[in-house]
């Protein structure tokens, strides 16, 4: 990932377009614009580019710190590279009563000149908010701004967004785009959940309102800002027509065709020459309950028009010029057309596959189209995995290796290098229905791709080193038992939320296909990421009941449906999430032919026994039962609960992911729905069942799955 601060790219890129177009399209206006308006000339577009919140990329970016009137917690850099304004609620240690978060871009902007006028300017973003309180119950939200200061004003607290003074409300210069999760009457609130743009005012001068009980014509359910989803913003401004224009997206990175705003406001009555941008969010958590405001990327560009310098010449002494300057061109542009063709032909022959944001097609010409991911060299990675030596591996799976690696820089990387000796189609199948669909999600608790390369009949993916390893080591590897009650609430609480942004989070329906411990890894804070996407496919949500598929997946993970009849849904990945959950609780794997009992082996048939005896605590995990409270236990029996309910053998009788995250992150500890069976399934094949994981991992040169620790990560 990288920051990237530029002030001579020339012209702005607002839309996405490969390295050739946009190189040919910039030659070619610039051409035009010396052709026949010889008297202009262009302002330097002011840019940068954070596609994450790296440790040592971070000096470009201001953590703005309040006066001595400020008792709460300011903006921190959190551990995935992700900026959090307010404090996650799940890991908070106090419950300040009120907090508020700003950061800047380090440099003010210049947004206005005597030369070129008022500047133009675009920008987006993607972020997520935390609400922890059912609708409209929580608060207060967050703004994008563009302002005079930094510094929020005294006691700026909660409706205030840290803009504006409660004593003086429209002291302040700004321009805001505010995402509102709290009604407020002083500033005229229409929901409480709407978006709107702000001048001088948190009074928005237009508001689209994403409540369920909007009334607006249009209606925008999707960005219900207490659905915890991930969101992309566009937002820019023409200072030639003086529109301000909002976009908004929660399933895709590429910005809708319609904006959600529009308002007409002539900015250069409220920019002073410089103004600083940047990001604030507010939470009151004595009246609201916590509520967590993330920034995961953001880019920004400015730039001025263009300006008629005063004619110095007739007209007649110019066509000279114009002359001279068409054959130029002419022989320019065809040299360039030359150029760009050669090296087209050139790029095709090592870079053939690349995908296109959710494309449903398999090839897609164009090149580098991939958002936020670096394109790697064989050659460095070959650098950095020490020619992919044998002793650089940690993970094997049926279609790849999985190699820690080291860049020259010093980052720790893991490179999934797809098979060689696979047929060609099939790794390059592999290799494509994992960029599909990992490129273009972005989750806290998903393994973010960081990279890729294609080159010389080689298919590879890179990801972050993740050296906590995965979840099995904890489970029932070398490190069982070592995993507290608390910590082991929040994994299943953080894959299920993975899920449910799978499910539904984004415009089609992401099945994983693979949830299984070993695809669990942990950050340093043993945070869960949820990884391989190998086996991932991409369905729109009329298809989820009726799509047949080839049968994959790990034995004692794959729902009862897909071995008898191939047909996969969502609620496949849910009937995977609850033999997780039961690992998780229990300390045992899915299946353990170690056991001497043949009625323990199956792990899921297990669970239900005890249930249906009345004896199901027995199946908790003996060493964390020992150190948990009774109201710890009761909280493990409703887990346990939930996963039978997740391991219905009917796909009809299970919950869907979304039920799921509610069940689990809720206060209630009985859960109403009824532990049924609507049907019985044969049992399971285990013996010889074939595992087409596309990582099932060696972790020894013996192989020993009890030591499994999964693909992108340390095998210590």
């Amino acid at each position: 990932m990288q920051i990237q601060v530029n002030s001579k790219k020339g012209l702005t890129r607002f839309h996405e377009m490969n390295g050739s177009q946009m190189i040919f399209k910039q030659i070619s206006f610039m051409l035009l614009m010396i052709l026949y308006a010889p008297g202009h000339s262009l302002a330097t577009p002011q840019n940068f580019e954070f596609a994450s919140f790296n440790n040592d990329r971070i000096g470009n970016v201001t953590f703005v710190t309040q006066d001595s009137w400020y008792g709460g917690q300011d903006a921190q850099l959190g551990s995935d590279g992700a900026i959090w304004l307010n404090p996650d609620p799940s890991l908070v240690q106090t419950r300040a009563a009120a907090n508020i978060g700003k950061v800047a871009y380090i440099n003010p902007i210049n947004f206005k000149s005597p030369k070129f006028g008022m500047a133009s300017f675009s920008t987006s973003f993607r972020f997520k908010i935390t609400t922890t309180r059912p609708y409209p119950n929580c608060g207060s939200g967050m703004v994008f701004f563009i302002a005079e200061y930094v510094k929020p004003p005294e006691k700026s607290y909660g409706r205030y967004f840290g803009m504006v003074s409660p004593n003086a409300l429209n002291a302040e210069r700004f321009l805001a785009i505010e995402f509102d999760t709290h009604i407020s009457t002083t500033f005229y609130d229409i929901s409480g959940s709407h978006i709107g743009i702000d001048i001088n005012s948190l009074e928005s001068a237009v508001v689209a309102d994403s409540s369920p009980n909007s009334t607006q014509p249009e209606y925008y359910p999707e960005l219900f800002l207490y659905n915890n989803f991930t969101f992309t913003t566009w937002i820019d401004y023409n200072s030639s027509s003086n529109l301000i224009q909002v976009w908004m997206s929660n399933s895709s990175l590429i910005r809708p065709s319609q904006p959600i705003l529009s308002y007409k406001y002539d900015l250069s009555e409220v920019f002073n020459e410089t103004m600083f941008v940047g990001f604030s969010a507010t939470n009151n958590a004595s009246e609201d309950g916590m509520e967590g405001h993330v920034l995961y990327s953001w880019n920004f560009t400015a730039y001025f028009p263009l300006y008629r310098e005063p004619k110095k010449f007739a007209h007649g002494l110019r066509i000279p010029f114009i002359i001279a300057g068409v054959l130029l061109s002419v022989i320019l542009i065809f040299c360039v057309s030359f150029f760009l063709w050669r090296r087209k032909i050139s790029s095709s022959k090592s870079h053939p596959l690349v995908m296109g944001p959710f494309s449903g097609s398999v090839t897609v010409p164009s090149n580098h189209s991939l958002p936020y991911t670096a394109h790697y060299s064989l050659k460095q990675l070959k650098k950095a995995t020490n020619n992919f030596g044998d002793s650089n591996i940690i993970g094997e799976g049926g279609f790849s290796y999985v190699y820690k690696g080291i860049l020259e820089d010093g980052r720790m990387i893991a490179v999934k290098r797809l098979k060689v000796s696979l047929h060609k189609d099939k790794r390059e199948a592999e290799f494509i229905s994992e960029l599909k669909v990992i490129s273009n999600i972005r989750h806290r608790n998903l393994l973010q791709l960081e990279g890729w390369c294609h080159e010389s009949e080689e298919a590879i993916l890179v990801y972050k080193f993740m050296s906590k390893g995965s979840l099995v080591q904890y489970i029932y590897g070398n490190m069982k038992g070592s995993l507290s009650s608390n910590t082991r609430l929040k994994i299943l609480a953080g894959i299920a939320s993975a899920l449910e942004y799978l499910h539904f989070g984004l415009g089609d329906c992401v099945l994983h296909r693979d949830v299984k411990a070993a695809n669990v890894l942990l950050t340093d804070e043993y945070e869960p990421l949820l990884g391989d996407f190998g086996l991932a496919r991409l369905i729109s949500h009329g298809q989820v009941d009726a799509i047949t598929m080839t049968a994959a997946g790990t034995t004692g993970y794959i729902a009862p449906e897909v071995v008898f009849s191939g047909r996969f849904s969502d609620k496949a990945d849910v009937y995977g999430f609850g033999v997780l959950m039961l690992e998780v609780a229990c300390g045992r794997r899915a299946i353990d032919n170690l056991q001497l009992n043949t009625e323990q082996v199956r792990l899921v048939e297990w669970v239900w026994n005890l249930h249906v005896s009345n004896n199901l605590l027995e199946a908790l995990d003996w060493k964390m039962r020992l150190e948990i409270s009774e109201f710890q236990i009761e909280q493990w029996r409703k887990i346990l609960h939930i996963a039978l309910m997740c391991c219905n053998p009917s796909p009809d009788a299970r919950p869907n992911m979304r039920l799921v995250c509610t069940m689990i992150e809720g206060d209630d500890l009985s859960v109403a729905e009824p532990l049924t069976r609507s049907r019985k399934w044969e049992p399971l094949p285990i013996e010889n069942w074939p595992s087409a994981s596309s990582s099932a991992t060696r972790s020894s040169t013996k192989h020993d799955k009890s030591q499994d620790t999964g693909p992108m990560c340390s095998s210590k």
